[in-house]
This record gives C-alpha cells, sequence and structure tokens, in this order.
C-alpha cells in the first residue's frame, strides 16, 4: 500500500508497506493444487516428475502454482492479485481443474488435437 510520497523530482517516490497475503492455507492445500498441476500436465502429455518442485510455504507455493497455470497476462495477473494464499490456491487448483478437463474432452496433448479430425 501507498503510504506518503518522499520525493517527486526527477520522477515519483513513494514509501510503501507490504500488502498483507490474508487468507490461512495449509501444507495440504498447496499439495492439492500441486495434484491438479501433476493431473494437468499428465493430460497433456508432459512429464512431470521433476518439474514439481513447489515450495511447500502457502503463500509462496500459491504463487509459483498461480504463475505455472496456462493462459495469457491478464489471466495469471488476476490469479497473482487474489488478496490471500488460501484463496489463490483453491482458484489455481480450480483452473487447472477446468483446463485438464477440456484438455480431456478435445483429446489434446502436447501435440495439439488428435490428427484423425478433418477441418473440412
Amino acid at each position: 500500500a501507498l503510504v506518503e510520497p518522499v520525493r517527486s523530482d526527477p520522477y515519483p517516490v513513494w514509501r510503501t508497506e507490504p500488502f498483507p497475503d490474508e487468507g490461512g492455507a495449509g501444507t495440504d492445500d498447496v499439495e492439492a493444487a500441486t495434484e491438479a498441476l501433476a493431473a494437468y500436465l499428465r493430460a497433456t502429455g508432459e512429464a512431470s516428475g521433476n518439474v514439481l518442485s513447489v515450495p511447500h510455504d502457502p503463500v509462496a507455493g500459491s504463487y509459483v502454482l498461480a504463475a505455472a497455470t496456462p493462459g495469457l497476462v491478464p489471466q495469471h495477473q488476476r490469479l497473482l492479485e487474489v488478496p490471500g494464499a488460501g484463496e489463490r490456491l483453491h482458484a489455481v487448483r480450480a483452473v487447472f481443474r477446468r483446463e485438464t478437463a477440456m484438455v480431456r474432452a478435445l483429446g489434446a496433448g502436447v501435440g495439439g488435437a488428435a490428427l484423425d479430425v478433418n477441418p473440412n
């Protein structure tokens, strides 16, 4: 949060305070979201062995997992702005579950949709 201006010349400089990351979460929440990521990676055909190095700390883990979600910058930014680790992990888990379901439903993998589909 912005607190007060320190100076404005040659450019504005403000004194700030860290934004509190509210909303508790535990390691179980991190593990559930990490498993959702692993399921997504399996559905896309990606190996998930060494890729899943997610911090056990709920706040750090929630940011790492939010950054790992598929999507464009605006979607990532919305997840990163969620005010609490618990709510962020819940949202991340929902994204991975939705994306996993879509990949499975469309038969898409790393190479894209099934090759026997004729667009004509």
